[in-house]
């Protein structure tokens, strides 16, 4: 498995409105999507990616946290990392971490936008692993809000 970039960081918030205001003000990053009635907003530096930063109003958002112990928990939930663009990449990282013994946690389709690999690093941090395999979001910066709305298991083989 190579990791080609560095995708996003999800991040649990107290004041969803608050925590927009200062990633967009302060920071400069740019909305990408909002779904305040679950609780999220999708911010972005420079559009090379759907979003780098999610920010989850902590509690309300809890059901699209990645893994039961980060439900309801301010600060870091997970960090992602792209590594690439096909089913068969992460099939084939997939069989990797399994031949480490890595602990994997989930394996997810976001909406047909990305699929992705859960586990837990060494100190129990929660890692993503995925691959863009829509680029819809290119034409419609919005679309990130189907990865919300649409996240269900995905099966592959390794």
């Amino acid at each position: 498995m190579q990791i080609k970039e560095l995708g996003h960081v999800v991040l649990g918030v107290r004041d969803l409105e608050r925590s927009k205001r200062f990633y967009q003000d302060v920071l400069g990053l740019r909305n990408v999507a909002a779904l305040h009635d679950i609780g999220l907003v999708f911010a972005g530096a420079d559009g090379r990616s759907h979003h780098e930063l999610l920010l989850l109003q902590a509690n309300e958002a809890d059901a699209k946290a990645p893994s039961p112990e980060t439900q309801g928990r301010l600060g870091l939930r997970h960090v992602a990392f792209r590594i690439g663009t096909t089913d068969a990449e992460l099939e084939a990282a997939l069989a990797e971490l399994k031949q480490a013994e890595a602990t994997i946690t989930d394996v997810v389709n976001h909406g047909d936008v990305t699929h992705s690999i859960y586990l837990k690093d060494p100190d129990g941090n929660t890692v993503e692993v995925y691959v863009d395999i829509d680029q819809a979001w290119r034409e419609d910066p919005s679309y990130a809000g189907v990865m919300a709305t649409g996240t269900r298991l995905l099966e592959l083989k390794a």
